[in-house]
């Protein structure tokens, strides 16, 4: 098998290689993109039996790459790695096309069974990812008064877009979307955009 591990870290594409290595895929080939723009060049030269992405990168998140792959070639197996774990976060992959969505802390074990599952044809959630609406969840939503410039901020945050992407797309300059981002956080009462996009699927926002 060819395994092709796209993050822009380069330590967790290393650590990822040794760890699957020591799980049974030793006599796989792989290789290794630090951007989307990347992953996808080496995706039209060459066969590439699975893809392991992340979703936040520079220049082409993991949302943009996994749908140019698809539109290169539709049955393309790709398991996307993410910090996010909720179902609705998850779905915008699996619209697209995509098998298998694990969060960054499952166990090795499970990764393993998930490339399995959908090498196999199949696809695979992690048991991490759920429906949590009960957790933190606020008595009248209504009440925090979010904004359609910060909603919509909020969908393209949880695609993996930069602040960059962003702004061009929203038509806004970057301090005005991190100016954007930083109030939805206050009113949502977290400090990351993971926290933020998490509060707004477990709340109903989406």
């Amino acid at each position: 098998m060819t395994f092709l591990i796209v993050d822009d870290h380069t330590l967790f594409r290393s650590s990822l290689i040794v760890a699957l290595k020591s799980q049974g895929f030793n006599d796989a080939v792989f290789l290794e993109a630090p951007t989307g723009k990347e992953a996808l060049n080496i995706f039209k030269k060459q066969w590439i039996d699975l893809v392991l992405m992340d979703v936040q990168m520079p220049r082409m998140n993991g949302y943009e790459t996994a749908r140019a792959m698809l539109e290169e070639r539709q049955n393309a197996k790709i398991i996307v790695l993410s910090m996010v774990d909720t179902i609705e976060a998850a779905k915008h992959f699996f619209t697209l096309g995509v098998e298998g969505y694990i969060t960054k802390d499952s166990p090795l074990p499970k990764l393993c069974e998930a490339i399995r599952a959908v090498c196999d044809g199949g696809q695979f959630f992690a048991d991490e990812i759920k429906e949590t609406r009960s957790s933190n969840k606020v008595k009248n939503i209504s009440e925090l008064r979010f904004s359609p410039q910060e909603l919509k901020l909020i969908e393209h945050l949880a695609k993996g877009k930069s602040s960059e992407v962003i702004a061009e797309e929203m038509g806004l300059s970057r301090r005005t979307v991190e100016f954007y981002k930083q109030r939805a956080m206050e009113k949502a009462r977290v400090q990351t955009s993971t926290e933020l996009i998490t509060f707004l699927y477990r709340n109903g926002l989406s």
